[in-house]
């Protein structure tokens, strides 16, 4: 810890200087003896008092840095002891009605679409704007999602058979 105080720097340039007055001879022994003993005390005594001020400063800001951390966890509620609950798992998202997802499926439910040209051409007029690779790759997939029972596809069946999507409720 660096200690910046004037009053230190300039005992010490003191005590540097009568050092160095002993050292030529410029003072005898006893006079340099009185005066370091006087410089030393106070020194010593300042000393005490920055670091009693510097550990009392310190104490202030951890003291003001706990209160703050205090405020922000009253502010947030601490939830503990909570329960936590298995909670089935939630059915996939619902598609809206004008997407092209429920339009394949309505497309897909018809008993008279045989193949994934006529369910293309029924989403066609359904909803025109789409191409129709784009349509045909989007068939194929929920098609791969119903088999598979994922996601939103879940609560279909494929019928194979009579290229049939049929809902299990």
């Amino acid at each position: 810890m660096t200690i910046k105080n004037d009053e230190l720097n300039i005992l010490s340039k003191r005590k540097h200087n009568l050092i160095r007055s002993y050292e030529n001879k410029e003072i005898d022994d006893i006079a340099y003896i009185e005066q370091i003993k006087v410089i030393d005390e106070e020194l010593e005594t300042k000393i005490r008092i920055v670091i009693k001020d510097s550990i009392i400063q310190e104490e202030n800001k951890m003291a003001e840095e706990k209160k703050v951390e205090e405020q922000k966890a009253a502010e947030v509620p601490v939830v503990e002891n909570k329960v936590v609950e298995n909670k089935e798992p939630k059915a996939g998202r619902k598609s809206q009605d004008t997407s092209y997802a429920s339009m394949i499926a309505k497309a897909l439910e018809m008993k008279t679409v045989k193949n994934i040209d006529d369910a293309v051409k029924k989403v066609e007029e359904f909803k025109p704007g789409r191409e129709a690779p784009k349509i045909k790759l989007q068939i194929k997939a929920i098609v791969r999602e119903v088999k598979a029972g994922k996601g939103r596809w879940k609560a279909y069946t494929w019928d194979e058979e009579n290229f049939l999507l049929v809902s299990k409720a």
